[in-house]
């Protein structure tokens, strides 16, 4: 149910370092979004913990040129993220729906890494 995985999104979220902000409503926008062609809502999140459930989905961060950081997924186009914004900074839920679509991260895989983070 979608409005069953929204709330526990949204509390994982909260408990594991998302931003409280009214900014929960960007869809993640994959093909395989609910069974009924809901979509999965995805709120800011706090940078470390996007990046703790992304390597729970098999995501590599690694160091790329000057102060960009690369996450890495095999078979899928690497995404770079600039490191200027401080040690721990928001990852908007625009920006986040972005990274998991670029990497192919899918609702399936994104729902166990929450449960497993």
């Amino acid at each position: 149910d979608a409005t069953l995985l929204y709330v526990a999104l949204a509390k994982a979220s909260e408990r594991d370092g998302a931003v409280d902000d009214a900014e929960y409503g960007v869809d993640i926008g994959t093909p395989q979004a609910g069974a009924g062609g809901e979509s999965q809502r995805l709120p800011q999140l706090r940078r470390r913990y996007f990046f703790k459930l992304l390597e729970h989905c098999g995501v590599e961060i690694a160091q790329g040129k000057g102060s960009e950081i690369k996450l890495l997924r095999e078979a899928k186009h690497p995404f770079r993220l600039g490191n200027h914004y401080g040690s721990n900074p928001t990852i908007p839920a625009f920006l986040a729906a972005k990274i998991l679509k670029r990497l192919g991260i899918t609702q399936q895989e994104w729902t166990n890494a929450l449960a497993d983070g």
